[in-house]
């Protein structure tokens, strides 16, 4: 999933809707700005219903995602977009493990920066090693 290249925004809102075939693990869907995929991203993860699932990575090639295998997930992400200063994200996932009432969704919370002073956000990526369906999406909102 990639966007089209938008105008820098100070503001910015991600949605993800993804549904990744075979991901198998929780090292799902993961965000990379502007073509950066270099070790240019630090982040923490807190996962519900997961033990041992709190999490931090630095020097990282993008952003950390989750999934489990074959089930869908819809994100929510702030970025706090100012050409000169690291990109801070926040974000909140859902993550649907089992269909029916009589299971609760995971939750995963995010907390990411992107170590870019030079330029705003102005595309994103979503990477996994595994294929998107065809039915996963990426929306992206901005304001100053």
């Amino acid at each position: 999933l990639t966007t089209d290249t938008f105008a820098g925004k100070e503001w910015l809102m991600v949605n993800i809707y993804g549904h990744v075939n075979g991901c198998g693990n929780i090292n799902g869907a993961k965000l990379q700005f502007n073509g950066d995929a270099c070790s240019n991203y630090a982040w923490s993860r807190n996962r519900s219903n997961v033990a041992g699932a709190d999490c931090t990575g630095t020097n990282a090639t993008s952003t950390f995602g989750g999934c489990t295998a074959d089930v869908s997930s819809f994100s929510s992400y702030i970025i706090r977009n100012q050409a000169d200063k690291e990109k801070l994200i926040t974000g909140h996932e859902v993550i649907d493990v089992t269909a029916g009432e009589g299971t609760a969704p995971n939750r995963a919370e995010y907390a990411w920066k992107w170590d870019n002073t030079a330029a705003q956000i102005t595309s994103i990526k979503a990477v996994t090693s595994n294929a998107f369906s065809t039915d996963s999406y990426i929306q992206v909102w901005g304001s100053d």
